[in-house]
């Protein structure tokens, strides 16, 4: 990506959408889902641009989310 403010709106875009499906699936407050999302591992990854899991669509994120809520951790799908 050619600059950090293009990828800092990227993750606000995504974050914003991924946030919005955690509160929608999961029947929790949009606050409740933000604290979740950013106490991740998976955001952890999502905020460093060289991981390139920013590139996944939100419903994969979302996936990889719960798959972290449910196990403890998450794998990373194959290119």
């Amino acid at each position: 990506m050619s600059n950090d403010k293009q990828f800092d709106s990227i993750l606000t875009v995504i974050v914003s959408q991924l946030t919005e499906k955690i509160t929608e699936e999961l029947k929790v407050p949009e606050k409740d889902a933000i604290n979740a999302l950013y106490r991740s591992k998976l955001y952890s990854f999502l905020e460093d641009e060289d991981t390139k899991i920013w590139q996944f669509s939100v419903p994969l994120l979302f996936d990889l989310f719960i798959e972290e809520r449910t196990t403890g951790a998450f794998t990373f799908p194959e290119r």
